[in-house]
């Protein structure tokens, strides 16, 4: 069994085309499954079947000759009469041969009969013969006899026929519309071979038809309808507002229809923008393409903390050199306040050490002031005598008291600093006093 190659290409409801393993072997017209013609290198057949059943039937209604099937009983070979040729004498000289005369064949005349299995080269017969000059020659048919030319009349037919049936429809005009209501508006005319340049990409809303071909008029519906857009960017202003982040308006504008190809963005610093989510929209300006102009707010950002960071640590510096000068200041102060107490403290132990002194003078002075008692004077007569004896002694006790209390006692005395100064008992003056204090400010005098 040899190798075979069958497919079948439609040709819609018209019918299919038959390929074999030597390319094109027939054309089928008709639907299949119902009543149709074959014509192809075999002949024409025509048949029918019943779907579902596998009922057909099929009957050859032309052979064409020169096909493997009935070769033999269509086909007529015809035979060359060919004249034997009249034998010359040699020529007694090859210079002056004479040829002989070519005479040419008698249409209609049949060659001359050769016997079964001769060998003569003009005589060969029909049956064994193996002459050269009486081979039989097929008989070669005009072009328009042969099967591919049938197959493409039919073809040509076929398709007229089927381009005159084919519907008619008044293009309508649809620049201006959107890709999406043009494709509505040229479907609902009957036209389905609907072409746009360039193709579109995301929402068929955003794009617009400038120019249509054919532009109107009445064209079969089966004609392609090519129509040239371009991207309505007029609503990128209304996606994108001022004060969005860079990464949110990109997200705004895929979801809108819109790609990277169809606005520009710039940057208010002149640098390129690398990095969506450092960048803040800060207007956009209608165009072709739009742009949109953004600041890079992530730079202030860092920026103002830098400079809160300067301020906190200046100010951390400034508290701390204060809290340095009160510490001081207070230390100073204490030194201070130490300094007066033990002041204090020294002036009270003198002023105590003074008056104790002084205390003790006095008791001093008290006990050396108490009069001794005196023996009682005898009873005279004389009143004046005992009144001088009296007198006499009272004077010279009051003259021995009065010695004693200028000799004796401290000398007091406040020194310019505001301390009090004592001298040593007895001391005659004030020398030496307050020499360590600034000198002497006020005398108290002796105590």
């Amino acid at each position: 069994m040899g190798f075979r190659f069958r497919k079948s290409i439609g040709l819609g409801k018209f019918g299919r085309i038959n390929i074999g393993r030597k390319g094109i072997s027939s054309v089928t017209l008709g639907r299949r499954g119902g009543p149709h013609v074959t014509v192809g290198k075999d002949g024409t057949s025509v048949g029918t079947s019943i779907p579902g059943t596998g009922i057909s039937y099929e009957k050859r209604i032309g052979r064409h000759s020169g096909g493997k099937s009935g070769a033999g009983n269509d086909q007529s070979a015809e035979a060359t009469q060919v004249m034997p040729a009249v034998a010359q004498p040699a020529p007694p000289d090859p210079a002056t041969r004479v040829m002989a005369p070519v005479v040419p064949p008698v249409a209609g005349s049949q060659p001359p009969s050769g016997t079964d299995g001769g060998s003569g080269n003009r005589n060969g017969g029909r049956h064994g013969g193996s002459g050269n000059a009486n081979k039989l020659k097929k008989t070669k048919k005009p072009w328009y006899k042969r099967w591919w030319v049938w197959m493409l009349t039919v073809l040509f037919v076929v398709g007229g026929a089927s381009y005159a049936l084919e519907p008619s429809a008044e293009v309508p005009n649809v620049v201006g519309m959107n890709a999406t209501e043009a494709r509505t508006a040229l479907s609902a005319k009957g036209f389905t071979k609907i072409s746009f340049d360039p193709l579109a990409a995301g929402d068929d809303s955003l794009w617009i038809v400038r120019g249509q071909t054919p532009a109107d008029g009445k064209h079969k519906t089966s004609e392609s309808v090519e129509l040239t857009i371009k991207k309505n960017l007029s609503g990128i202003p209304d996606v994108v507002q001022a004060g969005m982040t860079l990464t949110a308006a990109e997200s705004a504008l895929t979801e809108s229809g819109y790609t990277a190809d169809d606005y520009t963005i710039a940057s208010d610093d002149g640098k390129t923008v690398t990095d969506a989510s450092r960048y803040t929209v800060v207007s956009v300006t209608a165009g072709d393409p739009p742009t949109i102009r953004v600041h890079d707010s992530k730079a202030d950002e860092e920026a103002t903390a830098a400079q809160k960071t300067a301020e906190e640590a200046e100010a951390a510096a400034q508290k701390a050199a204060e809290e340095e000068a009160a510490k001081k200041a207070a230390e100073e102060e204490a030194a201070k306040q130490k300094a007066t107490e033990e002041e204090a403290a020294q002036n009270k132990a003198e002023e105590e050490a003074a008056k104790k002194a002084a205390q003790e003078q006095e008791q001093k002075q008290q006990s050396s002031a108490t009069p001794k008692p005196t023996p009682t004077p005898q009873k005279t007569t004389s009143s004046g005598s005992g009144s001088g004896g009296s007198d006499s002694g009272s004077g010279s006790g009051s003259s021995s008291g009065g010695s004693s209390t200028s000799d004796s006692g401290v000398l007091v005395a406040i020194c310019k600093d505001g301390t009090q100064s004592t001298s040593s008992p007895g001391a005659k003056d004030y020398r030496g006093m307050c020499s360590s204090h600034g000198g002497i400010a006020q005398k108290l005098g002796r105590r």
